[in-house]
C-alpha cells in the first residue's frame, strides 16, 4: 500500500498553527495530510463535500480547542454542530468505523488569537470534548506545539510502510499559460492514465521538429496526472544522448521513491541494471509515468527501443523529433493553429496593445510569418516586451526581411527549424560585438532550467559593461533574465543554433572564453559559507564546459578544475558523480606530467580517499601504497605530497587486526612533522586518525590528549565553522561520553551539529555521525524520547547515500536498542537484522562487531521469547568471542558476557544444568576442534540464571 491519507480536522480560527504543526508532523513519518479550508452553508452539500474529501481517506485526526467555529444553516430535525464536529461525528459512523486520532488541547494551550464566541457555542464545545473523553478511544492532550508534534509522532499506525510519492521533472507546470494542445493531452491521457494495470501496454511516442513544444506537452501532463494521483512516480528521463538516457535510468536507483542498494555501486550499468528490476515490479511498474525526452538521435532512438521490453508494465510516453516509432502507439504534434497561436500570444503580450480592433489580425499576421511555431512565438514576443515595440511595430521591422521561412536550419547538421534560426538572425541583427561574444560564450554552459549566477560579476569594477551587454541580450529573447533574479538563462535550442553557425576558429575561442570566466568565478572547494553557497549554481555549467572539451587540445588546461569539482562534489557525500572527474583529470596529467609529478601523486591520493568512501578499500589501498611508493622513490616530490598521501592510507585501513600497521603510518606521518615538513592541518588529521586507534585499544588518556592538539590546530588555522573542526569534536564528545564527562561532551556535539548544519544544511550525510552521538548522549542520560530523535534524524541522513555502512550498521543498531529498551521489539527487531547483515557485509561473519550485532539481535528475541533463534545467535556469538580469545591468546574482554547471555538464554528455554552443561560442552568440543587449539577449556556450569551463569 501507499502512504496513509489523513484528514485533518480541527477549527482555523483558533488553532490554525496547529494544523501546520499536524500536516507537518504527518509528513515527517510518511502519512498525506488532507485540509478541507472552505465549508457549503447546507447539510446536503456538507455531506457530499465530507464524501469527497473525508471518506477516501484512511484515517482522521482531530484536533479538539475549546472554539466551536463555523457551522451550517440549522435544520429541522438535524442536531447543531460545527464543521469540525461533524467531520468527528462522520469518521466515526463509517461502516466500518473510520481509526480517528483525537487530540484534545489542555486549558493552558496558547490558541491562535481569534474573536470571542458566544457562550450557547462555548457550551456546545465543552459537550463535544466531554463526549470525546467519555468514549473508550484513546484521546492525546496537548499543552503546546511541540507536544501536539511529539505525541503525533509517536503513533506508530500513521507511518507510512511504504515509499512515498515522488515526481522528478525539472520544469514546473505552466499552468494558465500552458496554451492549447487540448485534442492531444485527451488522448494521451487515455493512453497513459487509462490503461488496465498489471497489463502490458504500448508506449505512446509524441514527435515533431525542435522547437514545436513536445517537452512542454509531456511536463505539463505529467504534473497534471500526478497531482490527481493517476501515478505515484513520475520519472523524467533526458534522452537526448544515449549517456545522458543511462545516466538519467542510473541516477533513480539513489531517489527517494527507489533508494536501491546499488545507489553506491561504482558502474553505472549496476544501477541501472537495479532501477529496470524495479520498475519491472507489477507493483511498482502500474504506479509508474516514464517521460523519455529528446530521444532526437539514431543512437538514442535505438537504446530507448530496446530498453522498453524491460519497461513493458510502466506507462511510458516518450519525445522524439523520430516519426518512425511504428511499434508504438505514435502521434505528431502540429504547429499550433491559428487560434492557439493568437491565444498564446495574448498571454504574453501587454494588455495595452490589444484593446485595438485590429489587434487579432495583427496577431495572426505574427503567427503567420513565424510559422506558428511556439518558441519563435515566444522569441518574438519576449524581444517585443525587451525593446519596448508594439506588435505592429514588431511586424513592420520584421517583414522587411524576407517573409518565406522554411523547416530547418540546414537539414544535413542541425534538426532545428529555419524559423528558429530567422528569429535569431533577426534578434542578433543590431547586437553589439560584446553582446554576440556573450552569447557565444554563454553557448557552451549548461542550458535551462539551470540559470548561471551573476553575484560575483555584479560586485565586478567592469560590472556595467556585463550589465549592458546581458541587457541587450535579453531585449533580444536571446536569454532570460528577470531584474528581479540575479541569474541568467539561455535555451537549449538556441545554443546548439548558436554553435553551429560559429567557425571552428570562433567555437574554439568562444569555449576557451567560457572555460576562462568560469574559472575566474569558481570558488576554492574546500568549506567557505559564500562559496558553498556559490558550487551549485556553477557546477552544472562547468561539467557542461567539460564536456564540450573532450578530444580538443586545450582540455588538460582544465584538468585542476575538474579536481576542484570532484572535491565538492566529494564533500557533499555525490561520490559517485566525483569518480569520473578525479579519474579522467589524473589520466590526462599522467600523459602531459609524467607518472611521478606530484600533482599526478595528489590526485592519485584524492582517488583514492574517493574510494574509500565508496567502501573500495581494496581499490584504493593499492592506489595509495603505488603513491606512497613513488612519493618515497622520486626526487620531484615534496615531504606534504608523501604526509598526505600516507595519511589517506592510513584511513583506508580500517581492519582491528592491521591497527599496528595503521599506527606505524601515523607515526611517520608524526615523525615528519617532527622535521618540520608535514602541514599542521596534515599533522592534525593524523592525530585525529590516532586518536581513534587509541580509543579501540582502551588508551583513552592518550586519545583525549591527541583529539584536544588536533582541535587546537584546526581551531588555529582554520575557520571557526571548518568541517574539520565538527569531524574532530564529534569522536572527542563520544569519547567524554564513554568517561562520563556528560556535560562538556554536549556542549562539543551540539558545536559539532551547529558547524555541519551551517555547512551542509539539516538532511546531508555529514550529519549522521553527529547526530548518532548525541542520539548516544540522551541514552546514558536515560532520555529515550530525544535518544530516539536524534537517531531517526541520523537513520535519515543516511537514506540518500554518502555514508559508509559501518555508519549506517551503528545507527541501525543504537536505534534498536533504544526502541528495545521502550518495549517496541517489532521495528527494534527489523532495524537489529539489517544491523546485522550490514556489519556481516563489511566485517565478516567472525568479526568482533559482529558477535555484539548478534548479541543485540539476541537480546531483543529473548524479549519477545523467540528463544529458539535467540539460542542459535548467542551460541554463534560465544564461537566468535572464543576464536578471537584462541586466535589473540588472550581472553577476548566480553567473552564472559557472552557466556552469560548463552547460559541466560538456555536457562529461559527451562533446560536442566546438566542439558544445559552438555550444550556448553558441545560448543567448546567443536571450537577445540575447529581451531585445534586446547586454550579452550571446558566451562564449568554451577548455576544459572536469567542473566548470568558460572
Amino acid at each position: 500500500m501507499g502512504r496513509l491519507d489523513v484528514f485533518i480536522s480541527a477549527t482555523s480560527a483558533d488553532l490554525s498553527s496547529y494544523r501546520e504543526v499536524a500536516k507537518q508532523a504527518l509528513l515527517d513519518i510518511g502519512a498525506h495530510p488532507v485540509e478541507q479550508g472552505n465549508f457549503p452553508t447546507d447539510h446536503r452539500e456538507l455531506n457530499e463535500m465530507l464524501a469527497r474529501q473525508l471518506d477516501p481517506c484512511d484515517a482522521v485526526l482531530h484536533i479538539a480547542g475549546f472554539r466551536y467555529g463555523g457551522e451550517p444553516r440549522p435544520e429541522p430535525n438535524i442536531p447543531r454542530h460545527s464543521y469540525t464536529q461533524w467531520e468527528y461525528h462522520r469518521a466515526i459512523s463509517a461502516q466500518p468505523p473510520k481509526q480517528v486520532y483525537v487530540f484534545v488541547a489542555r486549558e493552558n494551550c496558547p490558541f491562535d488569537p481569534s474573536p470571542p464566541e458566544s457562550e450557547e457555542n462555548r457550551i456546545l464545545q465543552l459537550k463535544h470534548r466531554d463526549e470525546i473523553k467519555s468514549r473508550k478511544n484513546i484521546y492525546h492532550e496537548f499543552s503546546s506545539h511541540e507536544e501536539l508534534r511529539e505525541r503525533i509522532h509517536r503513533i506508530p499506525e500513521l507511518r507510512s510502510p511504504a515509499r512515498g510519492r515522488v515526481i522528478n521533472i525539472p520544469f514546473p507546470p505552466l499552468g494558465n499559460r500552458f496554451t492549447g494542445r487540448v485534442k492531444i493531452l485527451n488522448t494521451l491521457r487515455r493512453e497513459l492514465a487509462g490503461r488496465k494495470k498489471s497489463v502490458l501496454t504500448t508506449p505512446s511516442a509524441l514527435y515533431a521538429d525542435g522547437g514545436i513544444g513536445k517537452t512542454s506537452v509531456a511536463v505539463e501532463l505529467g504534473w497534471e496526472l500526478f497531482d490527481t494521483r493517476q501515478f505515484d512516480f513520475v520519472f523524467f528521463l533526458n534522452a537526448s544522448t544515449p549517456e545522458t538516457l543511462s545516466s538519467s535510468l542510473g541516477n533513480l536507483a539513489a531517489t527517494t521513491a527507489l533508494n536501491l542498494p546499488e545507489k553506491t555501486a561504482s558502474e553505472q550499468n549496476a544501477r541501472q541494471d537495479a532501477v529496470f528490476r524495479w520498475l519491472s515490479e507489477p507493483t511498482n511498474a502500474e504506479r509508474t509515468l516514464l517521460l523519455i525526452d529528446a530521444a532526437d538521435s539514431e543512437q538514442s532512438r535505438n537504446l530507448v527501443l530496446s530498453s522498453l521490453p524491460q519497461l513493458a508494465r510502466c506507462a511510458v510516453l516518450i519525445t522524439s523529433r523520430f516519426d518512425s516509432w511504428s511499434t508504438l502507439r505514435s502521434h505528431r504534434l502540429q504547429l499550433f493553429t491559428q487560434k492557439e497561436s493568437r491565444r498564446f500570444l495574448r498571454t504574453r503580450i501587454d494588455p495595452k496593445y490589444l484593446t485595438h480592433p485590429d489587434s487579432d489580425k495583427v496577431l495572426d499576421a505574427i503567427s503567420t510569418a513565424l510559422d506558428r511555431l511556439p518558441l519563435a512565438l515566444e522569441l518574438a514576443t519576449s524581444y517585443m516586451k525587451y525593446s519596448h515595440q508594439s506588435p505592429s511595430e514588431w511586424l513592420q521591422e520584421w517583414n522587411a526581411s524576407p517573409q518565406k521561412t522554411l523547416t530547418h536550419l540546414d537539414r544535413s547538421h542541425t534538426p532545428y527549424p529555419l524559423a528558429l534560426a530567422r528569429v535569431w538572425d533577426r534578434s542578433v541583427s543590431t547586437l553589439s560585438p560584446f553582446a554576440l561574444n556573450l552569447l557565444c560564450t554563454m553557448s557552451w554552459f549548461a542550458p535551462e532550467p539551470d540559470t548561471f549566477p551573476l553575484e560575483q560579476l555584479m560586485s565586478a569594477p567592469d560590472w556595467p559593461k556585463f550589465r549592458d551587454g546581458f541587457a541587450e541580450l535579453t531585449r533580444a529573447s536571446l536569454i532570460k533574465w528577470e531584474q528581479s533574479e540575479k541569474a541568467i538563462s539561455i535555451h537549449r535550442l538556441l545554443q546548439i543554433v548558436t554553435r553551429h553557425r560559429l567557425s571552428i576558429e570562433a567555437r574554439n575561442s568562444s569555449l576557451d572564453a567560457a572555460l576562462a570566466s568560469l574559472i575566474n568565478l569558481c570558488p576554492h572547494p574546500d568549506w567557505n559559507e559564500y562559496g558553498w553557497r556559490l558550487w551549485p549554481k556553477l557546477l552544472p555549467h562547468l561539467l557542461g564546459v567539460f564536456e564540450h572539451l573532450k578530444g580538443r587540445q586545450s582540455e588538460r588546461s582544465a584538468t585542476a578544475y575538474m579536481q576542484a569539482c570532484a572535491l565538492w562534489l566529494k564533500h557533499q557525500a555525490r561520490y559517485i558523480e566525483a569518480e569520473p572527474l578525479y579519474r579522467r583529470s589524473l589520466t590526462l596529467d599522467e600523459e602531459a606530467l609524467g607518472p611521478n609529478h606530484p600533482h599526478v601523486l595528489l590526485e592519485m591520493n584524492n582517488l583514492g580517499r574517493l574510494l574509500d568512501c565508496l567502501d573500495r578499500d581494496a581499490e584504493a589501498e593499492t592506489l595509495l601504497r603505488k603513491a606512497v611508493a613513488v612519493a618515497k622513490a622520486s626526487d620531484q616530490g615534496s615531504p606534504d605530497v608523501l604526509t598526505t598521501c600516507l595519511l589517506t592510507l592510513a584511513q583506508v585501513i580500517r581492519a582491528e587486526e592491521r591497527d599496528s600497521e595503521k599506527q606505524d603510518i601515523l607515526k611517520q606521518i608524526i615523525s615528519l612533522n617532527e622535521h618540520g615538513t608535514t602541514s599542521p592541518i596534515t599533522f592534525a588529521s593524523a592525530l585525529v586518525d590516532l586518536a581513534g586507534i587509541e580509543v579501540a585499544t582502551e588508551r583513552k588518556d592518550a586519545a583525549e590528549a591527541h583529539y584536544r592538539q588536533a582541535l587546537s590546530l584546526f581551531n588555529a588555522h582554520l575557520d571557526a565553522t571548518h568541517p574539520h573542526i565538527a569531524r574532530t569534536l564529534d569522536p572527542l564528545g563520544q569519547l567524554l561520553i564513554a568517561r562520563g564527562e556528560m556535560e562538556e561532551a554536549k556542549i562539543l556535539l551540539q558545536r559539532a551539529l551547529s558547524i555541519e548544519q551551517k555547512c551542509y544544511g539539516n538532511a546531508h550525510p555529514h550529519l549522521a555521525s553527529t547526530l548518532q552521538s548525541l542520539g548516544l548522549w540522551y541514552v546514558h542520560s536515560k532520555r529515550l524520547v530525544e535518544a530516539e530523535a536524534y537517531l531517526r534524524r541520523a537513520l535519515a541522513c543516511t537514506r540518500s547515500g554518502g555514508v559508509s555502512p559501518g555508519t549506517v550498521a551503528r545507527i541501525l543498531s543504537n536505534l534498536a536498542m533504544v526502541l528495545w529498551i521502550g518495549g517496541r521489539l517489532g521495528e527494534a527487531e527489523q532495524l537489529a537484522r539489517e544491523a546485522l547483515a550490514i556489519t556481516e557485509r563489511i566485517c565478516g561473519p567472525d568479526a568482533a562487531l559482529t558477535a555484539a550485532r548478534l548479541d543485540n539481535l539476541a537480546a531483543i528475541l529473548r524479549s519477545g521469547k523467540a528463544l529458539e533463534e535467540a539460542e542459535i545467535l548467542c551460541a554463534r556469538r560465544l564461537k566468535i568471542l572464543l576464536r578471537l580469545s584462541t586466535k589473540s591468546g588472550r581472553q577476548d574482554k566480553t567473552l564472559d558476557d557472552g557466556v552469560r547471555s548463552y547460559l541466560g538464554c538456555l536457562y529461559e528455554k527451562g533446560l536442566a544444568i546438566s542439558k544445559i552443561q552438555e550444550r556448553m560442552d558441545q560448543l567448546t568440543s567443536d571450537i577445540q576442534k575447529e581451531t585445534g587449539s586446547q586454550l579452550v577449556r571446558r566451562i564449568q556450569v554451577t548455576g544459572v540464571s536469567e542473566n548470568s551463569g558460572s
